[in-house]
């Protein structure tokens, strides 16, 4: 994968139907995933304003930014949705296994890197990030492929 320069990361962001490249789609991916977490941190902080407990502010704000990240994905990063291959429904439920495959990747990272190694949780968490970000795009070109595209989901 080439470093991107400005111009196609520009590119990458304003057109996503243009570009199905893995290297575009990362770029239209970092961008939805800011989205992503700027939403549940949002909805978060409200739940906890409107007196609820931080255990349901949590849940909720991840049930939104699951919607969030969804929708972005969807249309944004995988763009063309007309020539997607499947519908959305079955798209919304392979798209909830990637995000439980996705927190289990991070749980099973914190229990290796921060119980058992003794690393700082929040170090070990932040680490794991570039990893999730690598499997959530991975993943999301299997789950948003279009047709004509291969079974595997690369174009």
């Amino acid at each position: 994968m080439r470093i991107p320069t400005l111009r196609f990361v520009w590119e990458s962001l304003r057109h996503p139907s243009r570009d199905g490249t893995l290297a575009a789609q990362a770029v239209r991916q970092g961008l939805s995933g800011s989205v992503t977490t700027l939403t549940d941190l949002a909805v978060f902080q409200l739940c906890l304003w409107g007196g609820l407990a931080i255990w349901l502010s949590a849940a909720v704000s991840f049930v939104f930014a699951l919607l969030a990240n969804f929708l972005g994905m969807r249309w944004y990063v995988f763009g063309d949705v007309a020539r997607q291959r499947r519908n959305k429904a079955s798209q919304a439920a392979l798209y909830i296994l990637v995000a439980l495959s996705s927190l289990g990747i991070i749980q099973a990272w914190l229990w290796v890197f921060a119980v058992r190694a003794g690393f700082p949780p929040l170090l070990v968490k932040a680490a794991g990030v570039p990893v999730v970000f690598l499997w959530t795009v991975l993943a999301g070109r299997f789950v948003f492929a279009k047709k004509g595209d291969a079974d595997d989901g690369q174009s």
